[in-house]
């Protein structure tokens, strides 16, 4: 079975409210042309991500992030929401390193 793509470009568009529609009219392609992007049918040229990103407010250093190889990110969590308080980030930030611990075969509770 195939992994989704693109899964943080998709959570990013759902936490805005973004519709695939809405991003289509943003890069005057139909709404087809972006379903094909967005299951990797076809790839995103590099203008087409950076107007992406462009439109979503996000930072052009995350483009990797967003656009991975193939669509396909490895197992790297997403960047912390900078707009949480810290106690949020502090707690999103010790669920991860329960996660490694776990992943890496240690014991591991919050």
């Amino acid at each position: 079975m195939k992994g989704k793509k693109y899964t943080l470009l998709q959570k990013e568009m759902r936490r805005q409210g973004i519709t695939r529609k809405e991003l289509s009219y943003e890069l005057q392609l139909c709404e087809s042309s972006v379903n094909n992007r967005m299951q990797g049918t076809i790839d995103w040229s590099t203008k087409e991500q950076y107007k992406v990103l462009d439109y979503l407010g996000v930072p052009h250093n995350e483009l990797h992030l967003y656009f991975p190889p193939n669509g396909e990110a490895e197992s790297t969590p997403a960047p912390i929401d900078d707009s949480l308080s810290p106690n949020e980030q502090f707690i999103i930030m010790a669920e991860r390193c329960i996660q490694l611990a776990r992943h890496y075969g240690r014991e591991a509770t919050l």
